[in-house]
């Protein structure tokens, strides 16, 4: 069943998941393995922390006027 949709342009990325292992302060035990569901607008870290995507940062007129 390959339904021909739509594309839609400004579609934004759904949730995927994630295996994050998690290590512990001694050495012996075996590693923590968590799936972590990951939204559109986060980002996983090197460090396994989710991220939330900030808005965009006001760009100055002013600046961008000079020449």
């Amino acid at each position: 069943d390959t339904k021909d949709r739509a594309v839609d342009e400004d579609r934004m990325p759904g949730p995927r998941e994630f295996k994050v292992l998690k290590y512990s302060k001694r050495g012996g035990q075996r590693p923590e393995v968590k799936t972590l569901r990951v939204l559109g607008n986060q980002r996983l870290t090197s460090g396994g922390q989710v991220r939330r995507a900030k808005p965009p940062k006001q760009k100055s007129i002013k600046k961008g006027r000079q020449t």
